[in-house]
């Protein structure tokens, strides 16, 4: 742990590695390094002699990094929770990597001390050495074309070759693990449309997954699939035409004994938690989620709102072009680490972002462009709350609602008429056919407090405020097509004044479960009425 230094003035060569740290891993959970804010650097040794292309691919690290070879720099990385590749020179080398999670608006625009949750610090998920070969696939992208009256899906490949040269390589296509096509390839992007009369589609009931395979020359890339089609019909969000009730969750991706760097094992237990609270649905929030996790949520029938990290931006960054071009590029890294999964059925942006100012969408418009212009076969929202003077509604397929009533303002007995109030606002507006997904609604509660007279930080409120949101939108309305509880368990926040006064332990108690996934009474009556509401 290098601490409070400038990574300008640090020379990679001179630095003597005298301890050790997981990868993946936050540091700021260790004993050693326990709530440290500052630059570290992470060493290793690695060799690479048999003449082809090899790339270092970080999932994520948090939150700004340089990658460097033998003390040459060669890359940096400005924001975490995303997919990142560095290209190594060949023969033997020592890899240095400079991590900083420090609040720094000159080096990570998109992460910073006043968003409302714990910035760890570290290489916090997956690191892998590829051997690309020569020639190599750089991308796969595989996309439900038509599903009547057979199932088409269109493969996309990228081929990359040292060389650059043009020259065709042979090609095989396999899907499940038949032969489907033989082919050639030139460098650069071809593309197929197949039929696939036999296969199975996705769905939240029926999550049927298949492996789809393109080989090119001595290199191989492997996706499992689900053939789905996701839209919008009046009002309601639908899968293979038929429409979808959400009923889920937000969760972060952070456990106190592991920060940010949590083992595959803890998020299977969180995505068996999900399905155990009946939920069918997952949003990320407020950042994309760890790629393994997606996987979970493909195989579970678990559909997921894919989000970009942002929190409450205002004019200050949405008409910031600098901000705005890192918001682009994380976008589409979010976008090319997730679009392969079924799973993933929603892509979102600017959680509680300024979405009432003129100003502000012009920025909107741009980063929005952005999603549709990589990926069109997916709805995209935002968290709103500014819904009754919104200016940039227009732009989403979904229109997602967060508010409070019953915890920062009112009580349990406004929670239906606010959100009467705000879903008004949102047919008012013009916007009655779109979709509409609380997207957070909740309140806190410490685990084991129980008051007959049910106040604020009781279980008791928690469960009551929680029950009633449920039934006024599922029983006694049915305009809203999706509900997402803030949040599945409680989570780390920020120290910074005055935010934390209101944050007993620097914890958000909003959980379903607290911060080691043990159950609140919520989570029994959460989970008693989306499985109702699910049926059989």
């Amino acid at each position: 742990m290098l601490g409070d230094v400038d990574p300008d003035e640090v020379d990679p060569k001179s630095i003597t590695f005298a301890g050790a740290m997981a990868v993946p891993g936050s540091w700021d959970v260790l004993p050693e390094y326990a709530g440290r804010r500052g630059l570290a650097a992470y060493g290793i040794d690695l060799h690479c002699f048999d003449g082809t292309p090899h790339r270092v691919v970080f999932d994520g690290v948090q939150h700004w990094c340089r990658v460097s070879f033998d003390g040459t720099p060669a890359a940096e990385h400005r924001w975490g929770f995303t997919r990142f590749g560095v290209d190594v020179p060949s023969g033997s080398r020592r890899m240095v990597v400079l991590v900083d999670n420090r609040d720094d608006a000159g080096r990570s625009l998109l992460h910073r001390d006043f968003y409302d949750w714990h910035h760890h610090g570290g290489v916090a998920r997956g690191v892998a050495l590829h051997r690309l070969g020569d020639p190599w696939i750089e991308s796969v992208v595989v996309t439900t074309v038509a599903i009547v009256p057979v199932p088409v899906i269109e493969v996309v490949v990228e081929v990359a070759s040292e060389s650059g040269r043009q020259t065709a390589h042979p090609a095989e296509l396999f899907v499940d693990g038949t032969v489907r096509l033989a082919t050639t390839v030139p460098v650069g992007v071809t593309a197929w449309q197949l039929e696939l009369p036999d296969a199975a589609l996705w769905s939240t009931n029926d999550p049927s997954l298949h492996l789809v395979e393109v080989r090119v020359g001595s290199d191989d890339w492997r996706e499992r699939i689900g053939i789905r089609i996701v839209g919008t019909d009046g009002g309601r969000l639908t899968i293979n035409g038929e429409a979808v009730r959400l009923l889920g969750v937000n969760r972060h991706d952070m456990h106190p004994d592991h920060g940010a760097g949590l083992p595959d094992d803890h998020r299977l237990a969180d995505a068996q938690l999900v399905r155990q609270l009946g939920a069918n649905f997952l949003r990320g929030g407020h950042y994309p989620q760890d790629e393994g996790l997606l996987d979970l949520c493909d195989e579970m029938g678990i559909c997921v709102w894919s989000e970009a990290t942002s929190w409450q931006a205002d004019a200050r960054q949405l008409t910031d072009d600098r901000w705005l071009e890192d918001a682009e590029s994380h976008i589409g890294e979010m976008i090319a680490a997730a679009r392969n999964h079924p799973s993933v059925i929603l892509w979102g942006l600017l959680n509680e972002g300024a979405s009432n100012d003129l100003s502000c969408r012009p920025g909107y418009e741009r980063l929005i462009s952005r999603i549709r212009a990589a990926d069109a076969s997916r709805p995209v929202t935002f968290a709103g709350n500014h819904t009754a003077d919104d200016v940039c509604a227009e732009l989403v397929d979904v229109v997602g609602i967060n508010a409070y009533p019953g915890w920062y303002y009112g009580s349990i007995d406004d929670v239906g008429p606010e959100l009467d109030r705000l879903i008004a606002a949102v047919d008012a507006a013009g916007f009655a056919d779109k979709p509409i997904i609380v997207s957070e609604i909740g309140a806190e509660a410490i685990r084991g407090w129980r008051d007959p007279a049910a106040d604020r930080w009781s279980e008791d409120h928690q469960a009551r405020l929680l029950d009633t949101t449920i039934r006024h939108l599922f029983v006694e309305r049915d305009r809203v097509c999706g509900l997402a509880i803030w949040v599945l368990a409680d989570f780390r926040t920020p120290q910074a004044m005055p935010r934390v006064l209101i944050r007993p332990r620097a914890y958000n108690h909003k959980g379903l479960v607290d911060e080691y996934r043990r159950p609140k009474l919520a989570a029994e009556v959460v989970a008693r009425a989306y499985h109702d509401l699910s049926g059989p």
